[in-house]
């Protein structure tokens, strides 16, 4: 798991930390990435 909390939820930086993680753990062990689709992430 990743806490987000500390990061600022916009849509640039979700996606940056998600690039992060992917890589972190390597493409082939990335099956699914869940967010909570809230329409505050601009």
């Amino acid at each position: 798991p990743c806490d987000i909390n500390v990061v600022n939820k916009t849509c640039d930086n979700l996606a940056k930390l998600f690039i992060k993680v992917i890589k972190e753990v390597g493409i082939q062990n990335a099956v699914q990435i869940i967010i909570d689709n809230v329409a505050n992430y601009k």
